[in-house]
């Protein structure tokens, strides 16, 4: 954290340098300064899909999930093939009541679109929050399948959150 703010001092206009602070600040669990260095990003670049996208994976993490969401949705106006920002948008909306269909009908869609603009640990993220739609749809044996995907070593348990695997955002 002190190299890096150290560069930006030095070059304040290197992008690289916000989004690496931003992961920084999020690693140690300061999601406040994490929220901040992402919203400087966007007062420098604000036409950046990533750095709406790092907003929104912060606002999440501090629980406020709607404010993420609109972040999410910011990102995918500047770029629909920001596939984080889909699949951050579908965990974030999977959280919500009344969203269980689109959730379900999301997931599929990336999952047939074979995309590889996508990480395998992403998409079974995203397979597993869309568990408890299926849950909510009436669907339980398909509901168990994505359930089941949280369980898959793709998925780093070295942190200390991972009995909350459905919060987290891939």
């Amino acid at each position: 954290v002190a190299v890096l703010e150290k560069q930006l001092q030095v070059n304040h206009q290197e992008r690289a340098l916000l989004f690496n602070l931003h992961t920084a600040y999020s690693g140690l669990g300061d999601s406040l300064k994490a929220i901040q260095v992402a919203l400087q990003a966007i007062e420098k670049f604000p036409t950046d899909s990533d750095a709406f996208n790092n907003l929104g994976a912060s606002l999440s993490t501090v629980g406020r999930n709607k404010d993420a969401i609109i972040a999410f949705e910011t990102a995918l106006d500047l770029n629909p093939n920001n596939y984080t920002a889909k699949i951050n948008l579908i965990n974030s909306k999977s959280r919500e009541g009344g969203k269980d269909q689109w959730v379900v009908d999301e997931v599929q869609k990336i999952e047939n679109s074979k995309t590889p603009m996508i990480s395998k640990r992403s998409l079974i993220g995203a397979r597993h929050n869309a568990a408890f739609s299926f849950f909510r749809l009436g669907q339980p044996k398909k509901g168990w399948q994505y359930l089941e995907e949280g369980f898959s070593p793709e998925i780093d348990r070295s942190e200390e959150h991972t009995s909350e695997l459905q919060s987290r955002q891939y």
